[in-house]
């Protein structure tokens, strides 16, 4: 980019405008700006930028500042560059907001910001947004590295040479490495959550060991050997596997023994149960022999009520016989009453044809004396036509004065209005002016909240990235939060296992008490039952025959039946309860150990994962112990949140404020428009004022003449005068009016009575016809019904009851007398039947049960008694050992996965946090052993030696050779932070020393090296865009001859490639080395003005 012309106009020290060829100084080389302090130099650059970005150069100024107060109110405030980029030649102007002189009128007004950019092609850009992003476009460069690449200001360039952490913070603003900051907090933070996560996962391992159930004194050594550590973890999965295969062993053969053991229970509860199912057979015997006496007594008494059942069939007969006869006289009852019906519809026809005919008679009255009234009246409307005439003639006379009056009323509204409308136009115009003086002062307001606005929006500028760091740790705490809800679950579960196992051990000792109880319960049935069996033996037993038991023919003392022992069916199903007592409280046992295992693992799982949380977990101690880790946690993300929330709502407050500089700018460029546009109201409203007093006063003279003609007053009595005339036009008006509607209505009802008379007669004739007609109806309807009252006496008399109702009554009476005598049959043969069954069934039950008791098996019950118990004592006390194998193995299994799983998620997490953590060391500059060079300084790093070795090459001219920059890359020590420190090499002497002990003029000159290598590495970092123009501020009052001519020869360099350099000083020397120059004078009438010496 070259600039070609620059115009300045009201512009800072200039007061008037001024235009600077700049294409006079050619196209390469020095040239020089020069003149007295204050008198515009630096303002021609601060010109150039503002006309290409809309801003000063630096950051101290407003462009609302740029008014020159040396300038008439009537120049305008501006600036035009024409410059050429690529061979195309571009022309932008700009103004800010300033005050100016009224172009119409005293007083100032507000001139609105404008710019506009003529392209190569003819087009012409005027919004001011469009203009900002085509020269952005263009030139390739935003306002900040312009300012850097085009001006190296006075005195900044001495930051970067001398001050390390300046330095650092110069180049975090123009590389943008402050990403590289935010990435090594962020790797930082990753390997601290991986640490913590291992830490977790070893203490888990630990109790994950610590919960392994040991068989043998010597496998518990073992375990707390590799719990304590010193064993390796793959010896301590084998010494669990072993364990927990010998107790897979031991299992699987008390297994096989309870089910040895169940067989031989099964075999014994047989042979009780036969004896049992024996004995309860000939209880039924018993009992079915003296229910056979019973039911031989029922059927006798059954044979006799069937028998007198069966003589009332005669009565049966008779009631039939009549309940006929009565049913073939139904149908005569309802001839007898259609004829009630028929005689009782004549009678009230009888008396609608009489009420009919009174009615005709009263209507035939009334029809001859209407017809006599309607002819009189007509009599008397004979004169209506002549009177409306007459009125139509006098209201047509009222209307047309009314009328004049009108119009004269019309006349004088729009006087009186026109008044009203030059005293509303004459206010309003009144109102303008305070409008605009509103105006003005809320412009000025306007501006300095802008500028206060600004100045707070500038201070935000590192909220974003701290936001992002916030946010990182919010995501650890919220991770952690969710680990601790998942921790408090279990503790939970923990909580419900134990209950689960409580519920589960209650159950265990009822259903172990159920078991007691039904095995006593059937030990002392089956011994009641074996003492049955010997008194009925000795029933059996004869004198001087041989017992078949003890073998003796003399019985002294036989043994009695006590008939209270129990069947060999019921002991069987004693015997059954108490087997299902048995396992159920096996079941139980099983149910209540695998309960308290899972809650002992839990346990044991739960304080391996309390570990990572508390220094020593206890189970008694859980619940607060957790509460007080959610407390804290719950703290900490508080206070990350309440911050996060501060800051977003500063973020938030910062978008705010940007949206309200832009809106305020919005509203400052309306307002000065509004401005103009209440100027040209003002002008209007002027004019409106002068043309409403000119048509009020052509109404006024016409109004004088029409009041002298209807009323004969003058403009001061007409409202009194005509508001008096138009009332007396109404009144009259309305008065003809109703005499006119009096006068048509008469003659509107004469024309009626005309239409009216006729059909009077013809209505008339019409009720004499129709009166007739009705008398001759009637007398026929009083015969017939004569008639029908005839018959229906005749049938009254064939029939044996007077109403159906009663013979229907008869009928139904005689119909259940029948109904019961039959039913009373049929039960009492149904009642002798089932007797007779019943009778046949228990003799048959009789037969089979003794069939059953002499094919049955006896049994020695008591033998078999003793038996049962042994075995179920020995089946207890598999069970119980096999429940602590069972337990055994449910723990040692899943401790095994628990250590299975937990190892090889250790193992991952080792790898990750491996090399986690020395890349977080590395980007952090941590290693032990090397140097400390954070990411963020190894990038800058590479910045600053691009700088440096663009700064050599001038300063290697401007020393003659002696001094060279270099980057320190060696720390004083491996604790110190290292990687921007700058030292400058002599190569008159070969040493090397500190950039800070360098003389006044040695450090400009290597101070303006580096700028200037640093303005290089700029324009090369924005894609390679190249400035055909740069201005160097200042300086060279400290260097001697040499040195002077020295710094001109590296500048000089910068000329190379058609480039133009401007060197902005008023030292005396540089005047007389360079040609070109731009001479700025302080005049003393005010203002600055321009001069170009080539």
């Amino acid at each position: 980019m070259r600039p070609l012309k620059l115009t300045i106009s009201a512009f800072g020290p200039y007061a008037g405008e001024v235009e600077i060829d700049l294409e006079k100084l050619g196209t390469q080389g020095l040239y020089l700006i020069t003149g007295d302090t204050g008198a515009g130099k630096t303002t021609i650059f601060d010109a150039i930028t503002y006309a290409l970005y809309g801003k000063p150069s630096g950051d101290t100024r407003e462009p609302s500042m740029f008014r020159s107060k040396y300038a008439a109110g009537d120049t305008p405030t501006e600036v035009a560059l024409k410059f050429s980029y690529n061979g195309k030649i571009y022309t932008v102007r700009r103004n800010p907001r300033y005050e100016r002189s009224k172009k119409n009128g005293a007083g100032v007004t507000s001139q609105a910001p404008g710019a506009e950019l003529h392209l190569p092609d003819g087009r012409v850009l005027t919004r001011t947004t469009e203009v900002d992003s085509a020269i952005q476009e263009i030139v390739g460069l935003d306002r900040n590295q312009f300012s850097q690449v085009a001006m190296i200001a006075q005195g900044d360039f001495q930051k970067v040479l001398l001050a390390a952490k300046e330095r650092q913070e110069i180049f975090r603003r123009i590389f943008k490495t402050d990403f590289d900051v935010c990435l090594q907090e962020l790797l930082s933070d990753e390997a601290r959550a991986l640490s913590n996560r291992r830490k977790e996962h070893q203490a888990s391992l630990r109790q994950y060991i610590a919960g392994v159930v040991c068989p043998t004194e010597e496998a518990s050594d073992a375990i707390q050997e590799a719990q304590n550590g010193t064993v390796p973890l793959e010896d301590t999965l084998e010494l669990l596997e072993a364990i927990l295969e010998q107790d897979r062993a031991a299992g699987d053969a008390q297994r096989q023994a309870l089910e040895k053991l169940h067989k031989d229970l099964e075999a014994v509860s047989a042979r009780l149960g036969k004896a049992a199912e024996r004995r309860k057979t000939q209880e039924s015997l018993t009992a079915a022999q003296n229910a056979l006496t019973q039911q031989k007594i029922r059927v006798q008494e059954a044979r006799e009520r069937l028998e007198q059942a069966e003589g009332g069939q005669a009565r049966t007969a008779g009631l039939t016989q009549e309940a006929a006869a009565l049913q073939e006289k139904l149908p005569q009852y309802q001839k007898a009453e259609e004829a009630a019906r028929a005689v009782t519809a004549l009678e009230g026809e009888i008396q609608q044809k009489g009420v009919e005919e009174s009615g005709l008679t009263r209507k035939h009255g009334q029809q001859e004396t209407e017809l006599a009234q309607r002819r009189e009246e007509a009599q008397t409307l004979s004169g209506a036509g002549e009177d409306l005439a007459r009125l139509d003639g006098e209201r047509t006379a009222a209307e047309q004065r009314q009328a004049g009056l009108r119009e004269l009323e019309g006349d004088w509204k729009d006087w009186r209005a026109c008044g009203r409308d030059l005293e509303r136009e004459q206010a309003a115009l009144e109102g303008l002016r305070q409008e605009e003086f509103r105006t003005k002062a809320g412009l000025k307001d306007l501006t300095q909240d802008i500028r206060t606005k600004k100045e707070a929006y500038e201070t935000g500028g590192g909220l974003e990235a701290e936001r992002e760091k916030l946010r990182a740790v919010r995501k650890e705490e919220e991770a952690r939060k969710t680990a601790l809800s998942a921790l408090e679950q279990r503790w939970r579960d923990y909580r419900t296992a134990c209950q689960s196992y409580e519920k589960a051990r209650g159950d265990y000792e009822t259903a172990s008490r159920n078991a007691e109880q039904a095995r006593q319960s059937y030990d002392v049935r089956n011994k009641a039952f074996l003492d049955e069996q010997a008194g009925i033996l000795a029933q059996k037993l004869v004198d001087g025959q041989p017992c078949p038991v003890c073998g003796s023919a003399h019985h002294p003392a036989p043994a009695e039946v006590s008939h209270q022992a129990p069947t060999e069916a019921e002991l069987k199903t004693l015997k059954a309860k108490a087997d299902a007592a048995d396992r159920e409280a096996q079941s139980a046992s099983i149910h209540a150990g695998s309960r308290k295992s899972g809650a002992e693992e839990q346990g044991r799982l739960l304080l391996a994962d309390m570990a990572a949380w508390v220094d020593e977990p206890s189970l008694e101690n859980a619940a607060g112990q957790l509460a007080e880790c959610r407390e804290s946690l719950e703290g900490r993300l508080k206070e990350c949140v309440e911050r996060l929330e501060r800051l977003e709502g500063q973020i938030r407050q910062r978008e705010e404020l940007g949206r309200q500089i832009g809106e305020l700018e919005e509203r400052q460029e309306k307002l000065a428009q509004s401005r103009e546009r209440l100027q040209k109201q003002l002008d209007e409203a002027g004019q409106r004022v002068s043309q409403s007093q000119g048509r009020r006063e052509t109404l006024e003279g016409k109004l004088s003449v029409q009041l002298q003609a209807l009323l004969q007053c003058t403009l001061e009595e007409a409202p009194e005068k005509l508001t008096e005339a138009l009332q007396t036009a109404e009144t009259a008006l309305a008065e003809l009016e109703q005499a006119r509607q009096g006068a048509q209505l008469r003659q509107n009802r004469r024309q009626e009575l005309d239409k009216q008379i006729p059909l009077l007669e013809e209505a008339l004739k019409e009720t004499n016809r129709r009166k007739e007609q009705v008398g001759m109806e009637l007398a026929k309807l009083q015969a017939s019904r004569e008639e029908k009252a005839r018959q229906l006496t005749d049938l009254r008399k064939a029939l044996p009851y007077e109403t159906r109702q009663a013979a229907e009554a008869r009928l139904n009476a005689l119909n259940q007398e029948r109904a019961g005598l039959e039913q009373a049959l049929e039960t009492a043969r149904n009642h002798w039947n089932e007797c007779r069954n019943a009778l046949a069934g228990t003799e048959a039950s009789i037969v089979e049960l003794t069939r059953l008791l002499e094919a049955s098996e006896e049994v020695d019950a008591e033998a078999e008694t003793l038996r049962q118990t042994g075995l179920s004592q020995r089946r207890q006390e598999l069970e119980a050992e096999l429940q602590k194998i069972h337990s055994r193995l449910a723990a040692n299994e899943t401790a095994l996965r628990n250590i299975q799983a937990r190892s090889k998620q250790l193992s991952a997490l080792d790898k990750e946090y491996t090399w986690k953590k020395t890349l977080a060391d590395t980007a952090c500059g941590r290693l032990n052993g090397r140097e400390k060079i954070t990411l963020e300084t190894y990038v800058q790093g590479a910045f600053f030696d691009r700088i440096i070795r663009r700064a050599n090459l001038r300063l290697m001219v401007m020393s003659g050779g002696q001094y060279e920059l270099r980057r320190q890359r060696e720390a004083e020590n491996l604790s110190s932070q290292t990687g921007l420190e700058l030292e400058v090499v002599d190569h008159y002497n070969g040493s090397r020393r500190n950039v800070r002990s360098l003389s006044g003029g040695e450090s400009f000159k290597a101070s303006l090296s580096l700028a200037l290598g640093l303005s290089d590495e700029i324009q090369s970092s924005a894609s390679g865009i190249r400035l055909e123009t740069m201005f160097v501020d200042e300086g060279f009052g400290s260097l001697d001859g040499e040195s002077l001519q020295q710094a001109m020869q590296a500048l000089a360099g910068l000329t190379e490639g058609n480039r133009l350099v401007g060197i902005i000083s008023h030292v005396g020397e540089l005047k007389v080395k360079i040609d070109k120059q731009i001479v700025v004078t302080k005049n003393r009438s005010g203002g600055s003005s321009v001069e170009i010496v080539v």
